[in-house]
């Protein structure tokens, strides 16, 4: 008998182990602490409370979302983020003093992307001014190159895909295989190697804002020094096969420009044979290459001008 009355105690507990296993987990929950580096809000925070499973936050904002970092992805049609994205940029609170600044994203050819900006984080882990994602939405780090900490003001400012190449234009600097680069690479998008043997000869000095290519030639626009031909130039045509200097209609600097900020060039941007350039406006710089005040110049890709301005 006293055997029958411990197998009944033992079915009894066994009933409630499931329920008891139950609370125990949602003890256990209520205890993990919220991670709130997830989401954002569009001010700041200045005081949180955790209650439970919620945490409350009050400040000066107006809206709180998740975090996208400094990009966000979205798909086609859709009006949501795509979340399983890497984050660029910051997910530290905000006055960190690290740069977060995507500037343009392209595909790379292969359902992935190349991501270029004056970022210096990825994922929470350093990762300077370029990164690719895979097309499985990772991101690839075998690919991070040597950039230079060139401060606030660096980083890469343009992308463009031409055949077998991705040419990365901005401001930095760095150093790969024993060879120097500086503010214009181009990049082989099978092997993702720097091809060492198309490299301008820019000078110390010098940032490319935008960059073209059709046919044999590679337009730029920016503020930089061509050391072969000792000048400061805001237009600038280079062989793409060389990388070496080409014979056109350019714009150069009587000086060397003066303070710590970037000039930005003047916009340029390609349809078809016809090059679209914006009016530049900076003081000690010729207005050359057919501009015309307060408007917008056409050329064909042999700098002939094709119409008046557009105002």
């Amino acid at each position: 008998m006293q055997l029958r009355k411990k197998r009944y105690l033992l079915r009894g507990w066994l009933f409630f182990l499931p329920a008891f296993l139950l609370l125990l987990a949602q003890s256990s929950a209520a205890q993990k602490p919220v991670d709130s580096l997830t989401f954002s809000t569009d001010g700041s925070v200045s005081a949180t409370a955790i209650q439970g499973h919620a945490l409350y936050i009050g400040g000066d904002f107006n809206y709180v979302g998740k975090k996208t970092g400094t990009v966000a992805f979205f798909h086609h049609g859709s009006t949501t983020p795509d979340y399983s994205m890497p984050l660029f940029g910051m997910i530290s609170p905000f006055g960190s003093g690290e740069s977060h600044e995507v500037r343009t994203v392209i595909p790379d050819g292969r359902g992935g992307w190349f991501v270029g900006g004056a970022f210096s984080k990825v994922n929470n882990r350093k990762h300077r001014y370029l990164a690719h994602i895979l097309p499985d939405k990772q991101l690839d780090d075998g690919f991070n190159l040597p950039f230079h900490e060139g401060g606030t003001l660096s980083g890469v400012f343009d992308l463009k895909m031409d055949d077998d190449y991705l040419y990365v234009a901005g401001y930095f600097y760095l150093e790969k295989d024993g060879n120097t680069f500086r503010n214009l690479i181009r990049i082989n998008r099978h092997t993702l190697k720097i091809d060492a043997s198309w490299n301008p000869d820019f000078g110390n000095y010098g940032h490319v804002d935008h960059l073209e290519i059709t046919g044999d030639k590679v337009f730029l626009s920016g503020n930089f020094y061509l050391k072969s031909s000792k000048k400061y130039f805001s237009i600038l045509v280079l062989n793409r096969q060389t990388a070496r200097q080409v014979s056109f209609p350019t714009t150069t600097t009587k000086k060397e420009p003066s303070g710590n900020s970037l000039v930005e060039g003047p916009a340029i941007h390609l349809m078809g044979d016809t090059l679209f350039m914006g009016k530049l406006f900076v003081q000690g710089i010729t207005n050359g290459f057919g501009y015309l005040s307060g408007g917008i110049s056409f050329f064909d890709n042999g700098g002939n001008l094709l119409s008046d301005s557009v105002r």
